[in-house]
């Protein structure tokens, strides 16, 4: 069994366009085991390692997918499916609602960031209130002390 992820991003920061993955015991780690899983992290950025050159060229072209990209028979087709479904008004219609949802989810996501910064902003003014209200308080309390001990002395 298989499972591969395709990715944009590094998931281990070494740069490696292939990471193979095999399941192991934690508590004997020396002990064969397999399972027959195998998981398979594909970077399309990655530059460490020796593939195949038709593995580069298809993990280019899913990084960016374009016409110029498509730069084998095999990616052509593809690229072909993939300008057809983009006509499909069905997906069309299901792209635009996904749009339309991340949207949605992004401006909820600012708003509520905007929410809690305005809330960490007047919880600091109020502290510096607070605080210059305090060493006013403090500057009367020296002044008292000063003005007490010069009574004291007469």
């Amino acid at each position: 069994m298989y499972v591969i992820f395709i990715l944009s991003f590094d998931p281990f920061g070494k740069d490696r366009m292939v990471y193979t993955v095999k399941a192991r015991c934690l508590e004997e780690p020396e002990m064969d085991y397999d399972d027959g899983a195998t998981t398979l992290f594909l970077y399309t950025r990655g530059t460490k390692g020796e593939q195949p050159e038709a593995l580069r060229k298809l993990l280019n072209y899913l990084q960016e997918t374009t016409r110029e990209n498509a730069v084998t028979p095999e990616l052509v087709r593809i690229q072909d499916i993939v300008e057809d479904k983009k006509e499909d008004p069905e997906i069309k219609e299901k792209y635009m609602d996904w749009e339309e949802y991340v949207e949605r989810e992004r401006n909820e996501v600012r708003d509520e960031a905007e929410k809690k910064i305005k809330k960490a902003e007047q919880r600091a003014e109020e502290a510096e209130r607070r605080a210059e209200k305090a060493e006013q308080e403090l500057r009367e309390i020296k002044e008292e002390l000063i003005r007490l001990r010069g009574k004291k002395s007469l």
